[in-house]
């Protein structure tokens, strides 16, 4: 069965299209965790694709699941851990489900309960989505983190926030420590503001698109203009701190969308062309096959079935 695709931001939206039932203790907007052998879920169950605007931290202990994470996907099962990016398409399968968590935050929600930490969350924001199989040990460190978590969110503590806040810095820190992940070229430089609100607005754009809010896809002029430089100075920042040009970026994540919505969405590819600025058919036609070496029809069909059939 194809997945539906929906336009919201939030995992607990996509809990809600389902009608699959949550407490409602957990009703901060930048910030969740969730017991997933707790939901009401019929198994197999295979959730809506959507576009969060947070990271996701899924944990599982005992259970299997597949996810699709822009355009990789990440089969996980028990002693796995999960780290998912925002802003890009997800969806998941779920198979089975002993024991696991799903903690959902954005990077305000870190900001705003730890100020501090600020060089933390520069770190964050640039890390990559990425699984890993973990120790018995360290799964028992985990899972103990995340059960504190959530009894602090269903809790009436005074600042529990704050220590929730601490609590999920201890755990992006220990996959630091254990090199958990890949870092991302652009990681491994010095943070730029200016390259970050980048990345956040081409991220933004291609999300109103993917909501029906707008049409247009912006060009490098756009961005010139938000941030108040000019083009060769954007171009500059944006190299020298990512490794990648500001058109191989909007090419990039443009190529990331179309990808994933011919592989997990119904919808036509007129229509997807059309609502990523594509009013020519033919040059469309041309363009995905420029960066991906073949027509979009072909490469719906070399993918659909056999991931239909492995997920079904």
């Amino acid at each position: 069965m194809e997945p539906v695709v929906i336009n919201t931001r939030k995992f607990k939206e996509s809990l809600t299209f389902l009608k699959i039932p949550f407490r409602e203790e957990m009703n901060c907007n930048d910030f969740s965790i969730f017991k997933m052998e707790d939901l009401d879920m019929n198994l197999p169950c295979q959730m809506p694709v959507f576009r969060p605007d947070h990271f996701s931290i899924i944990l599982i202990s005992q259970g299997s699941a597949v996810y699709h994470a822009g355009d990789t996907t990440y089969p996980i099962s028990s002693n796995n851990i999960l780290f998912v990016r925002p802003n890009a398409f997800l969806f998941s399968e779920w198979s089975s489900v002993t024991k696991a968590y799903i903690i959902t935050f954005r990077k305000q929600f870190l900001y705003h309960y730890w100020p501090a930490a600020v060089d933390h969350i520069q770190k964050l924001e640039r890390g990559e989505t990425f699984s890993a199989v973990l120790t018995k040990e360290l799964m028992e460190i985990f899972d103990n983190i995340c059960s504190e978590i959530y009894n602090q969110a269903l809790s009436s503590t005074p600042y529990k926030y704050e220590i929730i806040t601490n609590l999920l810095f201890n755990l992006l820190l220990l996959m630091q420590q254990y090199n958990l992940g890949t870092e991302s070229e652009w990681a491994k430089k010095k943070y730029n503001s200016h390259a970050a609100a980048f990345l956040d607005a081409v991220d933004d754009n291609l999300s109103k698109i993917s909501s029906g809010e707008t049409t247009e896809l912006f060009d490098i002029n756009h961005y010139v203009e938000s941030q108040h430089l000019n083009v060769n100075q954007l171009s500059k920042i944006i190299y020298n701190s990512t490794g990648k040009t500001v058109s191989q970026w909007i090419q990039k994540k443009l190529m990331d969308e179309i990808k994933y919505l011919l592989k997990y969405s119904n919808k036509s590819i007129s229509t997807i062309a059309y609502s990523y600025g594509f009013n020519d058919l033919n040059y469309f036609y041309s363009y995905f096959k420029k960066y991906t070496k073949t027509a979009p029809g072909i490469f719906r069909k070399n993918f659909k079935a056999p991931v239909i059939n492995a997920v079904a």
